[in-house]
Order: structure tokens, then C-alpha cells, then sequence
């Protein structure tokens, strides 16, 4: 008895609570009928926008994967990628075009030769640095960006030779060693070994002075001008040479006699027979 009571008691309240909220439905039929439009507007929005986001978003992944990283074409990617991070609102899509960008400017910054170009590492530095300021929270992202920071500072030790980058690459891999979050992963041991081999790899070898040539030895009339070559009037030596000529002149010659006939010469300390006279005779 207690029992059916009780359920026709619930009926009651349930059937009056009906009526009520049939009555105040009545009484507000507008205010649900706009909050229903309302509600139906919101939906419908939330859905196209986030169609519209995985359209343009799958569009930006297609763009990015045409690109091309070739040194004739790289510079126009670099811009096209860009403008894709510039103008990403979807944060996963952002960080994929970012590691992309930091990692092809990296591969492109040595050339075959091992010589750097520093524009690309400013490139790789600018993306590294946008992912360690906007996913932090991003483990490998950031270790990945650390790592690479250090690689940057070591490459532009090996162009200009500025201890300043040791300081700024021993910062980098200190925070991979030391952060617990990357406690017993390859990111700390490797950039425990790193740090450890750091003095080898910041060395400045200074190269001995070369020793000073001998002085050249110029002819004192020799006139040297930086327009004209030098000419030392130097000429080859004739094939039959001649005897130098003597500084001995007409005057400092012996006169030349003339002998008459049949008189010879009296041989040296002997004077020469008296000449005779004409007419003949001896002494008078």
C-alpha cells in the first residue's frame, strides 16, 4: 500500500514538473528559438572553419612538398617556405615547415669544398631559434634545435676564426646536458662527448712567419716605374768575341823607320858605322 503511494506521489510531481516546463516553454518559445539558431550557427561555423584549416593546411603541405633545395632554386624556396610559416595557424604544420627550413639551410651552408656560406647559417639559426621560442614545450623539437645552434656556432668558428663562438656553443649543448628532461637520452650523451672534445674543435693555429727574402741586387741607373717592366739592358755575348780595344793613341805609338837598301840593322850594343861624305876622301 505504502509502496503504491509512494509511485503515485512521483507521477504527481513528475506530471507537474511536465506542466511546468510545458507552460514555461510557451511563455519563452522565442528566446529557445533564437538560442537554438544560436547553437546551430556556432556549430555549423566551428565546422566549416576547421574544414577550411585542413584544406589550407593540406594545401601548405603539398606547396612544401614541391619545393626544391637545389642552389639555383634555393633561394625561392626559402621564400615560398616563408610565407607558409608566416601565414600557418596550425602550430603542428608551423613546426614541420621550421625543422624543414632549419635543416635544408643547414645542408646547403658547406659546400663541396667544406668552405661555409654564412648566409644560410643565419637562414638555420632564424628557424632553430623561432622553434626553441614557440615549442619549448616540445622535447625533441628542442633538443633537435640546441644541437643544431651548436653545429651553427661551430661552423662560423671555421669562417672566421672568433673564439667568441665557443662561449656560445658550449651554452647550447650545456642545456642538453644539464636538463633533466633530457636525462639518459642520445641527446645528453651526445652532447657530453661533444663537450668534451670542444677544445679540439675551437683550435686557432697561427702559422710561423715566413723568413724574409734576400735583398735584390738593381743596377744603380736602372730606373724602376710601376707601369713599365724592367729592362737592364742586358745583351748576349757575340759568337766570335774581339779583343778589347786599347786606350793607347797615335801620339804613345813608335814612329816607323824606313831602312835604305842593303843597310841592316847593327846588332844591339853596337853603334852604327860614321856615313861618309860626298867627294869621298878621309879625314882632313
Amino acid at each position: 500500500m505504502k509502496t503504491e503511494r509512494r509511485q503515485e506521489l512521483k507521477s504527481n510531481d513528475l506530471s507537474a514538473w511536465l506542466m511546468d516546463a510545458n507552460d514555461w516553454a510557451k511563455n519563452h518559445s522565442a528566446r529557445i528559438g533564437t538560442v537554438v539558431v544560436v547553437a546551430a550557427v556556432i556549430i555549423l561555423a566551428y565546422v566549416v572553419v576547421k574544414r577550411s584549416r585542413a584544406s589550407a593546411a593540406d594545401a601548405a603541405w603539398q606547396q612544401i612538398n614541391e619545393l626544391q633545395f637545389t642552389p639555383e632554386l634555393a633561394d625561392e624556396s626559402f621564400q615560398t617556405l616563408d610565407s607558409v610559416i608566416a601565414s600557418a595557424s596550425d602550430r603542428h604544420l608551423k613546426l614541420k615547415a621550421l625543422l624543414r627550413k632549419g635543416l635544408h639551410a643547414l645542408s646547403l651552408a658547406e659546400d663541396k669544398d667544406g668552405l661555409f656560406k654564412p648566409e644560410y647559417l643565419d637562414k638555420a639559426e632564424e628557424a632553430y631559434q623561432a622553434i626553441l621560442k614557440e615549442f619549448s614545450e616540445n622535447m625533441p623539437a628542442r633538443a633537435d634545435a640546441l644541437r643544431a645552434l651548436a653545429v651553427i656556432e661551430e661552423s662560423r668558428f671555421a669562417v672566421d676564426r672568433d673564439m667568441a663562438h665557443r662561449p656560445k656553443c658550449e651554452q647550447y649543448l650545456n642545456q642538453l646536458v644539464n636538463d633533466p628532461e633530457f636525462r639518459e637520452t642520445t641527446f645528453q650523451t651526445s652532447a657530453a662527448r661533444e663537450l668534451a672534445e670542444l677544445d679540439q674543435r675551437f683550435q686557432v693555429i697561427e702559422l710561423a712567419e715566413p723568413a724574409p727574402l734576400p735583398p735584390s741586387v738593381i743596377a744603380p741607373n736602372v730606373k724602376l716605374e710601376s707601369d713599365q717592366p724592367l729592362n737592364l739592358n742586358i745583351k748576349a755575348a757575340p759568337s766570335n768575341p774581339q779583343p778589347a780595344p786599347t786606350n793607347q793613341t797615335a801620339a804613345d805609338k813608335p814612329a816607323k823607320t824606313t831602312k835604305p837598301p842593303g843597310q841592316t840593322t847593327p846588332p844591339a850594343g853596337q853603334s852604327a858605322p860614321p856615313k861618309e861624305t860626298e867627294g869621298g876622301g878621309g879625314d882632313r
